[in-house]
């Protein structure tokens, strides 16, 4: 791929920014409150996407498919670009924690491809995608797609409290 993860995401790690110039009324209180740090963590995020390996972006559950012998395909591929090692890894675990039952800090310490990143980028690239949740949840949806901003919400939702915890000193 020619585009790199930095131009792919550089518009939906803008989502505090849009947030913070007309917050919605159901805006959480505690991100209401941190929006300055949340824009800040999204840019540091979006500077943290360098890297030439090819990563998907769009990994979740519905995106893979599993063998009978226990291989996973990953499908849908039209995010495809390049960035760092390490980002579809957190994006799986993205993935994990919007349906819970899993300590994600945990799963992603256990990951070996994310051992030695800076924890603030790890942490600013989840704020970038949490931003594009909520940001992404209160517009109308695509033409064809009506489910999908539920489903922003969802994330968006079940991903502040993981970023909030990550930025609470």
């Amino acid at each position: 791929p020619t585009h790199t993860a930095a131009e792919r995401l550089a518009h939906d790690f803008g989502g505090w920014r849009r947030l913070a110039s007309d917050p919605p009324a159901d805006l959480d209180p505690w991100a209401r409150s941190h929006l300055p740090e949340l824009c800040a963590a999204a840019d540091r995020g979006l500077a943290a996407l360098d890297g030439d390996t090819l990563c998907h972006v769009d990994v979740r559950a519905d995106n893979l498919l599993l063998g009978p012998d226990g291989s996973v395909t990953v499908v849908d591929w039209p995010w495809a670009c390049r960035g760092p090692a390490w980002l579809d890894t957190l994006l799986t675990v993205v993935n994990v924690q919007v349906y819970g039952g899993h300590d994600p800090d945990a799963l992603l310490a256990a990951r070996a491809v994310a051992a030695d990143v800076d924890p603030a980028d790890l942490t600013g690239v989840l704020a970038g995608f949490t931003g594009f949740f909520l940001d992404g949840a209160r517009q109308p949806p695509p033409p064809g797609i009506p489910t999908v901003r539920a489903f922003q919400r969802l994330q968006g939702e079940s991903l502040l409290p993981w970023l909030t915890h990550r930025l609470k000193p």
